[in-house]
């Protein structure tokens, strides 16, 4: 929420080794114990404190030292099926799992890429018997959004023909809506998807497609 997002903005704004330093503190005596929930407020400022430590800690060139905090997370045994969705966005979530993966914190990544599809795929089974019911422009435009959130936890992961499948239903969506509505907010998402499709073609090999 807005409130949470002006808290990061702040700590982010600090100097480097002072917004260490601090968020470092806040780790500490945030941390949980095993008697706390996930989805109890200690809980959830403790992950985002470890997730500022991750971002300040994560070069271009070294992402050993944003993997350190990547393995405190695995060493909680965060459940991240149980972390409200307002902790973290599903792009912080996966932006998790990638830079878990590079720095070979498995048992991190596998846990959270896990929760997202879950997730993901849910919240797609929902669209879909909405707009199967209903049929209305909102509905079929949910549908493309979840399409390709669950193709996004896909990439993440690697699977990248499996993510490219799910982005093309979605582009398809998307097209007719264009045709039909022509609104900006419809070209606007149309043209997101072509770039998804895109980098996954490129990622894959197949320059013209």
């Amino acid at each position: 929420n807005e409130i949470d997002e002006e808290r990061e903005r702040s700590a982010l704004s600090l100097p480097a080794e002072e917004r260490r330093d601090f968020l470092g503190m806040a780790v500490n005596a945030l941390r949980p114990s095993a008697a706390d929930a996930w989805d109890e407020p200690r809980s959830i400022a403790w992950i985002r404190a470890v997730y500022l430590l991750v971002i300040t800690d994560s070069g271009p060139l070294d992402v050993a030292r944003g993997g350190h905090h990547c393995e405190e997370l695995a060493r909680a045994k965060v459940d991240w099926k149980s972390v409200p969705r307002s902790a973290l966005s599903h792009r912080s979530r996966l932006w998790l799992v990638d830079l878990a993966e590079w720095a070979c914190v498995f048992e991190c990544a596998h846990y959270l890429w896990e929760a997202e599809l879950e997730y993901a795929e849910e919240r797609l089974g929902s669209a879909r018997a909405i707009m199967a019911e209903f049929g209305t422009t909102q509905s079929r435009r949910d549908v493309s959004l979840s399409l390709n959130r669950v193709a996004s936890t896909a990439q993440a992961r690697g699977d990248l023909k499996v993510a490219l499948a799910y982005y093309q239903e979605g582009l398809e969506i998307r097209r007719a809506l264009v045709a039909e509505i022509g609104t900006p907010q419809s070209r606007r998402d149309m043209s997101f998807s072509l770039d998804n499709v895109a980098g996954i073609e490129h990622a894959l090999g197949n320059l013209k497609g």
